[in-house]
């Protein structure tokens, strides 16, 4: 595991704000067996969100490092975790012959290295609306994330803290499949583990599916 001493004070401060939200270098390296060198714990040092920012997301997002490859180099793709969580929890519904398996939202898509803050449950008020309805409640600091992003927080949260997020529910995602249609995610059944499906271009009737916005980046959370 990384050192606690590769800790900044902005990552600590931070760590102190958002508590069992918090998912960090110490927590990638151990649920995820990431290795981190120095270069790329400079580039992730400060934590680029405002303090009051973090106040106010505390208890509603998720702050967490996200990273591209593994340890040996391996992109961190949704089929990578797939393989990662075959069987035992928090495992993916089907972890073989996937409609998604040569999508290259399943194939190549990765996390960056940076920190996201994601929010941990979807807006009730976007579940009656479709894709294209639901963008207009994004807030001017806030846009939706791709499948792969929604994949890792939620992975890495049950690891590191026993917590699923989304579950009972469908997330649009901005990636779209082959044939142009939106890709989702969710745990509409929570004994059935992840799905990643694909198809439907408004409502799906059994789930609604919702939007689960993030924050976009803005500065170190250092106080003025």
């Amino acid at each position: 595991m990384e050192s606690i001493a590769s800790r900044t004070s902005s990552q600590e401060l931070s760590r102190e704000i958002m508590g069992n939200n918090f998912l960090g270098v110490e927590e990638v390296v151990e649920h995820f067996g990431i290795s981190l060198v120095q270069e790329e714990l400079a580039k992730i040092a400060e934590v680029p969100f405002f303090e009051a920012t973090l106040q106010e997301c505390k208890d509603s997002h998720v702050l967490f490092l996200g990273v591209p490859v593994n340890r040996v180099g391996n992109p961190l793709t949704v089929n990578y975790f797939r393989d990662m969580f075959p069987a035992d929890s928090p495992r993916f519904w089907a972890y073989q012959d996937s409609r998604y398996d040569r999508e290259r939202f399943a194939t190549e898509e990765t996390c960056e290295l940076r920190w996201y803050l994601l929010r941990k449950s979807i807006l009730d008020e976007s579940r009656p609306l479709d894709y294209k309805e639901q963008n207009y409640l994004l807030q001017e600091n806030e846009y939706r994330e791709r499948a792969i992003v929604y994949i890792f927080c939620e992975l890495l949260m049950f690891r590191a803290r026993s917590e699923l997020l989304f579950k009972d529910d469908w997330v649009w995602c901005t990636d779209v499949d082959s044939d142009g249609s939106q890709v989702r995610v969710g745990r509409p059944l929570v004994s059935e583990g992840l799905y990643v499906s694909l198809g439907f271009g408004g409502h799906y009737v059994h789930h609604p599916l919702g939007l689960i916005p993030a924050r976009k980046e803005v500065r170190s959370n250092f106080k003025d």
